[in-house]
């Protein structure tokens, strides 16, 4: 009977071991996107931040997921393989979980009146189901371009300072949004194992940032009968220049956050990604100290349309 377990032990192993040498002795693959005039993707994201505030060692905790729903429409293919797309919205979406329990839903797909808490999240999307981007990729994934339409641009100048989209839906906003959940397609072919990286800044509040990114092909994962190439990534925050000061709590800057990317190449395009990220700061309060966590994911989806 131990003979017998051996052999089966062995047997799985010098498999695994098999399956991780035909991965890595696989031959370099071209990772592109490779969409076609007419196709259309839906991309949902959902961004989640959980914040825990301890107080002597007493926590309280509160959650807010937001949500939103796009349709890419594939307008024109260059020959290079940039990509030039109309990005629309379908949907968005917010929960919060407050503190002492209380769970607040808001849905712009729900047909049913809006509550005292919804009322002014129902009052800004409405005008936000109307908002076009212009979006222009490379066939790496590479975000050449976000532009709004000029009505987009009237609709969100409309919008309450205090809205919560609105410095999401900006120029600058959608572009850090896509570049973050898309990431970047190696320039050369790649084998399991092999990294790649690029660089681009972005102002924040603090100042001028460079955020660094990190790429490695991870391994071929089988889901659904499928393939998938996983990628990972892991960035570093640079601040490029003295970082202004801040009325108010100093706010924590992450040093480096990491993500996964899953990738069909077989139908030219991403299919998951998730990018997470944590910051911890301390505040002194008279005789205590405030203790504040803040943790965030972004996940996107990508689905096609009417199966293309």
């Amino acid at each position: 009977m131990r003979s017998v377990l051996c052999c089966c032990v062995l047997s799985t192993a010098f498999a695994t071991l098999a399956n991780g040498q035909d991965a890595a002795n696989a031959s370099p693959a071209l990772l592109r996107w490779k969409l076609g005039e007419g196709d259309q993707l839906r991309l949902k994201v959902i961004q989640t931040t959980k914040t825990e505030t301890k107080v002597n060692d007493k926590p309280t905790a509160m959650s807010i997921d937001t949500g939103m729903e796009m349709l890419w429409r594939v307008d024109g293919v260059e020959e290079g393989g940039t990509m030039r797309m109309t990005q629309s919205f379908t949907r968005f979406m917010m929960k919060t979980a407050t503190p002492d329990g209380q769970t607040v839903i808001h849905d712009s797909l729900s047909k049913e009146k809006p509550s005292p808490e919804t009322q002014d999240f129902a009052r800004d999307i409405g005008p936000l189901l109307r908002v076009r981007f212009a979006v222009v990729m490379s066939d790496r994934g590479e975000i050449a371009d976000v532009a709004l339409t000029p009505e987009a641009e009237s609709l969100l100048a409309d919008l309450p300072d205090a809205s919560k989209w609105k410095s999401l839906l900006t120029k600058e906003g959608m572009s850090r949004t896509l570049r973050q959940s898309l990431g970047l397609l190696p320039e050369t072919p790649v084998a399991v194992g092999d990294a790649w990286s690029n660089n681009h800044e972005l102002d924040s509040p603090v100042g001028k940032i460079r955020l660094a990114n990190s790429y490695t092909y991870e391994s071929t994962i089988s889901r659904d009968g499928k393939s998938f190439e996983k990628l990972a990534v892991v960035t570093r925050v640079e601040p490029q220049n003295e970082t202004k000061p801040l009325e108010g709590p100093a706010i924590p800057i992450p040093r480096e956050y990491g993500g996964v990317f899953y990738f069909d190449t077989v139908a030219g395009r991403l299919v998951h990604s998730r990018i997470t990220q944590t910051t911890v700061s301390k505040v002194p309060y008279r005789d205590m100290t405030i203790q504040v966590t803040a943790s965030s994911s972004i996940l996107m989806n990508v689905t096609p349309v009417n199966g293309n």
